[in-house]
């Protein structure tokens, strides 16, 4: 009743207590959304790509070969969709530098005005023989378009197609762009689980530190000890401010686990962890606040080593861990931190996140979420904790230290 009418008395406090964190989860969870690998859709490969008409340079006089360029200008299709200019070109020396001449001439035409319609294709015939369907031709693409490169050479396949079968030819080229190739969904993945990492370690870090403010100003201000000397039952005060606690961690975790499904982010287990690290870290937090008898340190403390460990760390040693001359360390170094909850939060849900690019990396099958390697060490520290610290505020309260 003490704690539900000091949070009423202050209900701004308590209330950002929850919300600030919340804010944090659901603004970081959906920028973690954010894919940079995408399936593009099919693009049909026609002249309305590029701004029209375009201006096609084609060179007149051949290398070798007697037939005329301008017939298969001319099939470009559709007529309206090109404005062709034909000049005449080097036809000497090797093709290099025949081209490079050509495409001397091209760089010059693209600096007189006028300067739009953009031009993103042109042609070099170097060898034409129509009677045995002999075509030898250059397509100069403008690559700031990125589909320039396939749509240029499929229009004059089409024309040449219909010269050496049917002017009558029709038919529709279509690019259909290959399927993400797994590694880059795993670097996604991967970077998804990097950030939730770092989100995680700041939302973290600031429940257990309005958790120690309440206990270091109880401390601070006496209000404790008179409870005490009036009567008050230490188990009394430990349960009753335990739960009170847990039920705010586990307001937040739940929110979290909620925006997972929320966002779609595939993360095995993460709620296993989440629905655990309440019952780690409020022990832990009421054990390490007899380590201060000053408030502003006590909350400083509190803050800056759940960040920097829980936000930074599980990031840090990660990437070591993808990094070939660094796996090794990676490795031993990714256990050492687990002496604190949070870490074990944070580390266990960015492992699990990244199990797949650590594997591909290193030339392995995937693991399992809950591997040793993987989350299994640190979900396995986390339920110590639980016990450990309990058990430690316990000893603490009746004087196996004095």
């Amino acid at each position: 009743m003490k704690r539900v009418l000091l949070s009423k008395r202050n209900i701004k406090s308590f209330v950002m207590d929850l919300l600030l964190p919340m804010a944090l989860i659901i603004v970081g969870f959906g920028l973690a959304t954010i894919q940079f690998f995408k399936d593009s859709d099919q693009r049909v490969l026609e002249p309305s790509l590029f701004p029209l008409p375009q201006r096609v340079i084609y060179n007149t006089n051949l290398v070798s070969g007697t037939d005329s360029s301008a017939t298969l200008i001319n099939l470009l299709d559709p007529s309206s969709a090109f404005s062709p200019t034909g000049v005449t070109s080097s036809t000497t020396g090797s093709n290099a530098d025949i081209f490079k001449t050509f495409d001397n001439q091209l760089f010059d035409a693209a600096q007189q005005d006028p300067l739009e319609p953009y031009r993103y294709g042109h042609y070099y015939f170097h060898t034409l023989n129509f009677g045995a369907d002999q075509y030898k031709i250059v397509t100069f693409a403008n690559s700031t378009s990125q589909d320039a490169v396939a749509a240029f050479p499929q229009f004059m396949y089409e024309a040449a197609l219909k010269n050496s079968v049917d002017n009558s030819l029709v038919f529709t080229m279509v690019n259909d762009p290959m399927p993400i190739a797994q590694i880059f969904k795993d670097r996604d993945a991967g970077s998804n689980g990097f950030f939730i990492g770092f989100v995680l370690g700041i939302a973290f870090a600031l429940i257990p530190t309005s958790i120690m403010m309440f206990l270091m100003n109880e401390r601070c201000s006496q209000v404790l000890h008179q409870q005490i000397i009036s009567g008050m039952n230490k188990v009394s005060y430990w349960a009753a401010n335990f739960c009170f606690d847990e039920i705010k961690v586990y307001i937040v975790s739940i929110f979290v686990i909620i925006f997972f499904y929320i966002y779609d982010l595939q993360v095995s287990f993460g709620w296993l962890f989440l629905l655990l690290f309440p019952l780690a870290i409020v022990p832990y937090t009421y054990v390490t606040s007899f380590m201060f008898s000053d408030e502003m340190a006590a909350q400083n403390f509190t803050i800056y080593h759940n960040f920097l460990i829980a936000g930074l760390g599980p990031v840090a040693f990660n990437v070591l861990r993808i990094i070939e001359s660094t796996w090794n360390i990676g490795d031993i170094l990714i256990w050492v931190p687990n002496i604190f909850p949070s870490y074990c939060l944070t580390c266990g849900i960015v492992s699990i996140t990244l199990k797949d690019t650590i594997a591909t990396v290193r030339g392995k099958a995937s693991p399992d979420a809950l591997d040793i390697d993987v989350g299994g060490n640190h979900l396995i520290f986390l339920i110590l904790h639980i016990f450990f610290w309990t058990i430690l505020l316990v000893l603490i309260e009746i004087g196996c230290f004095n």
